[in-house]
């Protein structure tokens, strides 16, 4: 019967799966037909980068690609903004998506050098629109850069900042996932070389801390797939604190016991999820808890089941450890265990035999991993020569554009100086002009008006003379009435 439930679970997974498979095809089938008839502007970009983001992890150098189109127009937009404020906040908007987009791309790849150098120019423009989720999430990415490239001081600064960012916006699951970071790089500042016992101890409770804080805000909000990852690191903490050598017997057995506990719970959410990477790792943990505390039949348990997980899926990082753990219990255990699950039982000569056989299992995945890394970093080495070798060249572009732009920003600003003084001499020429042209319209008022005057005083003049005439003409006899009057003719 329940061979019937797991093939129908088989088939309605399976059906599942390929739903989904087609509604992601048909997706990419719809944004694909949109570029077709895209322009070259923001709406073209919003496709480019969608796709990429369908691609990223299945392809991510085709995802690349298409970054670097959406960049391309990006850079043509803002040469051509030509002062548009709207226009270049939508270039500013594109171009912090787009850096940030190539930055996601380039870390699937583990090129991180690349994919930092991609996300610092995108929070610079996420800085410049002010959109704060947007630079916590830089924050976050820059720091998880740094903290693969094992710089874990500047990763748990970047974290920080994350971290008091997203507490301004009030995002609490944001605010966990950049707690378990912190919690993280506290754990990994404690495994650097040459450290004190003191120091080591005190930052893996700063660890534990800040992991019960991540804790609280996980289980408010109903996060059990980040849950399950920080309920395991919760144990590994645990687990390292418990060989820390200032401890009693009965502490160090406390602290194992802490640590089991937050493995099974791990493990718990973990088959929620059907995470079968992340409950190889805890249960190969749980194994390697009871061999340091003797209980060595039950970690045989643990660490073979384990092992038959991690070699179903072929994790070589988990056959690593799970070799090195398996080779330490055949080492120590002092009871007879056996060679395998329902084996047959080994002496103790036999046992040793067996634990060095794993040991060298654990020495090949080891150097198997060590070789595909060095290939990866020589692979970065030469890509990051190269993005280099282009930074440079496009810097030394961009200093003499910018040179050149500032020599016609000089000359355009002589050009207006002359301009101003030439514009403030005519204006204080037509001044004097204008001033004096009033002056001799004043003048010209007043002539007019004595001349005026001088008309009037002259009519009253005449008018009195005409008038004082008239009377005179009337009082006085005439020359003819007195030569009549007084010389009469004889």
């Amino acid at each position: 019967m329940k061979n019937i439930y797991l093939i129908f679970f088989i088939l309605f997974l399976a059906a599942f799966m390929q739903k989904v498979a087609f509604a992601q095809q048909g997706q990419l089938d719809s944004l694909r037909e949109l570029l077709k008839t895209d322009k070259e502007d923001t709406n073209k970009i919003f496709h480019l980068n969608a796709i990429g983001r369908e691609l990223c992890y299945g392809n991510p150098d085709t995802a690349i690609l298409l970054g670097e189109q959406a960049l391309a127009i990006v850079l043509k937009l803002d040469s051509a903004k030509s002062g548009s404020a709207v226009l270049e906040a939508a270039c500013k908007k594109c171009a912090a998506n787009t850096y940030g987009q190539l930055g996601n791309y380039y870390s699937i790849k583990s090129d991180f050098p690349t994919a930092l150098g991609y996300y610092l120019k995108a929070l610079k423009f996420d800085e410049e629109i002010g959109d704060q989720k947007r630079i916590a999430s830089q924050y976050g990415n820059i720091g998880i850069i740094y903290d693969e490239e094992g710089d874990f001081d500047k990763a748990l600064d970047y974290y920080l900042k994350a971290l008091n960012t997203f507490e301004k916006i009030g995002d609490n699951n944001k605010i966990a996932t950049q707690l378990d970071n912190v919690g993280v790089i506290y754990d990994e500042q404690s495994r650097v070389p040459f450290i004190t016992p003191q120091k080591k101890d005190e930052l893996l409770k700063k660890s534990l801390d800040t992991y019960a804080r991540a804790v609280q805000l996980m289980e408010e909000v109903g996060n059990k797939l980040d849950l399950a990852v920080t309920f395991g690191n919760i144990g590994t903490v645990y687990s390292e604190r418990s060989h820390m050598p200032m401890l009693l017997p009965s502490e160090k057995k406390e602290l194992s016991s802490e640590a089991l506990l937050y493995f099974r719970k791990a493990i718990d959410l973990d088959a929620e999820f059907q995470d079968e990477d992340d409950i190889a790792r805890n249960i190969s943990n749980i194994g390697s808890i009871n061999t340091g505390l003797g209980n060595y039949k039950l970690a045989f348990d643990y660490l073979f089941r384990a092992l038959a997980i991690s070699d179903s899926m072929g994790g070589l990082e988990n056959m690593q450890n799970v070799y090195n753990e398996i080779s330490t219990l055949y080492e120590e255990s002092s009871i007879p265990l056996p060679d395998s699950i329902g084996g047959k039982m080994l002496n103790m000569e036999q046992m040793r035999l067996r634990a060095l056989h794993y040991f060298k299992s654990y020495v090949d995945v080891r150097d198997t991993l060590f070789s595909e890394e060095n290939k990866k970093q020589l692979v970065r080495k030469e890509m990051n020569y190269e993005f280099d070798k282009k930074e440079a060249q496009t810097k030394a572009n961009n200093d003499k554009k910018e040179a050149l732009a500032q020599e016609q920003l000089k000359q355009k600003e002589t050009q207006r100086n002359y301009f101003i003084a030439g514009f403030a001499l005519v204006l204080v020429l037509a001044g004097f002009i204008f001033r004096s042209y009033r002056q001799k319209q004043k003048a010209n008022e007043i002539i007019s008006q004595q001349k005026l005057l001088v008309e009037m005083k002259q009519k009253e003049i005449l008018d009195s003379i005409h008038y004082a005439k008239r009377i005179q003409d009337s009082l006085l006899p005439s020359e003819k009435y007195i030569s009549k009057n007084l010389f009469p003719r004889k």
